[in-house]
């Protein structure tokens, strides 16, 4: 009987079911071993963080000026009383306007409690008027350091408006 087989030719057909079985084999194998008798290492996640946070730092080229919680009253339409509390970050080009920052402490503690004293505690909540109360203050700021490479941004830790 002729056309016996896949290709007709038994020494060929022989060869194509021999590969097709190996590779069936080996794909076996492969499952097999990573997922019965292969052990990932266990992760340490604490030592993972620390060389996350390790590397951010060291590729990080701004410095960050911490500023003190500043806890501001915010108008209000009704009885209650309603206030909006900030942990800033000033993210510096140089480490020379650093220096001038430490100084004028009280005065960019004030520019934030008048900018976030303008708005509504609706319009704190929105991202636009948190975004217009960061570009206000920053823009205060660098005019106060006379600085061309004041504050590059304004970070906040934490933002809650009650």
């Amino acid at each position: 009987m002729k056309g016996f087989g896949i290709t007709g030719k038994k020494g060929l057909d022989f060869l194509l079911i021999g590969l097709s079985t190996l590779t069936s084999l080996a794909a076996l194998g492969f499952f097999l071993y990573t997922q019965i008798l292969y052990e990932r290492p266990p992760t340490d996640t604490k030592k993972s963080r620390e060389a996350l946070e390790a590397q951010m730092l060291s590729s990080s080229h701004f410095e960050m000026f911490k500023i003190e919680k500043i806890i501001a009253n915010l108008p209000s339409s009704s009885a209650s009383l309603r206030f909006c509390e900030v942990v800033p970050y000033l993210v510096v080009f140089e480490k020379e306007t650093l220096a001038l920052l430490e100084k004028n402490i009280p005065v960019i503690r004030d520019f934030f409690l008048e900018e976030i004293g303008r708005f509504s505690p609706e319009e704190l909540n929105t991202v636009s008027g948190k975004l217009l109360m960061q570009n206000r203050v920053k823009e205060r700021v660098n005019s106060l350091v006379n600085n061309t490479s004041g504050i590059k941004e304004i970070i906040f830790e934490t933002f809650v408006i009650q």
